[in-house]
């Protein structure tokens, strides 16, 4: 008994059908019995028919083996795929975040190089005024010195 097994096809033309390979090989095992000439005693036919019998049986069992694990490295494969494609998703995400972060840097950089000129020009008006207020007190000394 074939476990029928439908693959996929990719409508590209690549001649994958949805009958198995299994299936066509033991299809073929069978039109090849037919065309077999009648033998003249059963009982010179009946070893090697057995024999060919179960060596069909076990390739029959090795293909529906094969086919199984073929099925389950697909299921592995789009398995894959879809956390490759969760994992690129989430790698555009954290880029345009970095983006994003960076031209906030490039804002907040801007903002310190203001402060830090508005610093400097602040403590230049200090210098001055302190320098200021010490002529007045020089002046204000010579005045009561006078």
């Amino acid at each position: 008994m074939v476990k029928k097994i439908k693959r996929k096809t990719n409508n590209n033309g690549d001649g994958m059908d949805e009958k198995p390979f299994a299936e066509k090989l033991l299809s073929e095992d069978l039109n090849n019995e037919k065309n077999v000439p009648a033998a003249k005693s059963e009982k010179t036919i009946s070893a090697p028919v057995k024999k060919l019998k179960k060596e069909k049986d076990l390739l029959k069992d090795a293909l529906q083996d094969l086919e199984s694990e073929l099925q389950s490295l697909r299921t592995v494969r789009a398995q894959m795929e879809r956390k490759i494609k969760s994992a690129s998703r989430e790698l555009g995400n954290t880029q345009r975040q970095e983006l994003e972060l960076q031209g906030k840097i490039g804002a907040l950089k801007q903002k310190e190089n203001l402060l830090v000129k508005k610093s400097v020009a602040t403590k230049e008006k200090l210098d001055a005024l302190i320098k200021k207020m010490e002529k007045i007190k020089t002046v204000e000394r010579q005045l009561q010195d006078m």
